[in-house]
């Protein structure tokens, strides 16, 4: 655990001191607000705080703990994600199109997600990228007070003294610090920008074939009713899980038959085109809540695998490969110079010092000498 009281926020300060920083960023598609139904940031923290009870909402922490909540709160605003577009008849018709091969509903349905449902995501892709940005960059004063508060405490002897000897020159050496949180602060734009890059190839290997994505769920047909018999919280036995595996692979080919009904449902006669956009458009709306339901669901782990892991794997090596600048090596290379004179000086004075102590203990004892 960090044993540090600097940088410890509540969820109202640090989403106001966030909301602060969204226009200095200017980002195409990062919003404060997860939805329209939000007046301001005070019905969004109200929201949190009351209805959705954030957990440590109004307690003021850092570090772990701090970034537990961080991605309750994402969470949070990825599930406001909702498709805001509405197909016409004319946007159907076009994506049915004219090829050589037959068009089916199914793509006429990938098309039509494809086309409505990426900005949505991708809008709430770019806050969960930011809001971790900013919070790994806060934590660098944090992490330095609890380099500098090592020493003298119970936990002493469970981390190495080189903490304590590196926070002082990270302390007293203001150099050292610039240098080492600008790479720092590097490394963490880099993951970020990798983050986003792994994040929309998933996004985009699902929604170029969602019926895949679809039939890969193994706890509930996707889009019917959850079962009356709640949910088991203990672990699986071995024979649980063997009794499992085979009704998974039926209720995935029940998902196929579920969606080939619904397909079979849109009508394909000309006059009825305003009920086949309807229906399209409902299975539109089915799959992409299926989706954003399943994504926020697996955030945490598209978190720790695409940011927080590789980030802690490579800091080391990022930080091995500080250099110096140009004009600080010639400014240190001035110094250099300056101090190896001084150094002479001293050393020639201290020579100097030296020579006089040995004649003045001569003369003490020749006087010691005469009088006895």
């Amino acid at each position: 655990a960090v044993r540090s009281r600097t940088g410890r926020q509540t969820v109202e300060e640090e989403l106001r001191e966030f909301s602060g920083l969204i226009p200095l960023l200017d980002v195409p598609g990062l919003e404060e607000l997860p939805s329209e139904d939000f007046c301001d940031l005070e019905d969004y923290l109200d929201f949190l705080g009351n209805e959705a009870r954030l957990p440590a909402y109004d307690i003021a922490v850092n570090g772990g703990a701090q970034l537990r909540r961080l991605m309750q709160e994402i969470e949070i605003y990825y599930r406001f994600a909702e498709n805001p577009n509405c197909a016409r008849s004319v946007d159907v018709l076009q994506a049915r199109g004219v090829s050589l091969n037959q068009m089916t509903w199914r793509d006429v349905i990938v098309k039509l997600l494809r086309l409505q449902t990426t900005g949505p995501l991708r809008s709430r892709l770019m806050y969960i990228g930011h809001r971790l940005r900013h919070f790994f960059s806060k934590q660098k004063d944090v992490l330095l007070d609890f380099m500098l508060s090592i020493k003298g405490s119970p936990d002493e002897r469970f981390f190495s003294a080189l903490l304590t000897r590196h926070g002082e020159l990270l302390r007293d050496n203001e150099l050292i610090k610039s240098l080492v949180y600008a790479q720092y602060d590097a490394v963490i734009e880099r993951q970020m920008n990798q983050f986003f890059e792994l994040y929309r190839s998933t996004m985009d290997a699902t929604l170029s074939d969602p019926w895949v994505f679809l039939k890969k769920s193994s706890n509930s047909l996707l889009f019917e009713a959850q079962s009356e018999e709640g949910i088991d919280t203990t672990l699986p036995t071995f024979d649980d899980t063997r009794a499992r595996i085979p009704r998974e692979l039926e209720m995935r080919a029940s998902v196929e038959m579920t969606l080939n009904n619904w397909m079979t449902d849109i009508p394909e006669e000309p006059s009825q085109i305003d009920v086949a956009v309807e229906r399209v458009q409902a299975l539109v709306n089915k799959t992409f809540a299926c989706i954003r339901s399943s994504f926020a669901d697996s955030l945490e782990l598209f978190v720790e695998t695409f940011f927080k892991v590789p980030l802690m794997r490579t800091m080391d090596q990022d930080m091995a490969q500080i250099k110096l600048s140009e004009v600080d090596r010639e400014t240190y290379k001035v110094r250099r110079q300056f101090l190896a004179g001084e150094l002479k000086e001293s050393k020639k004075a201290l020579e100097g010092i030296k020579e006089c102590l040995e004649k003045l203990e001569s003369l003490q004892k020749t006087h010691r000498a005469r009088g006895r």
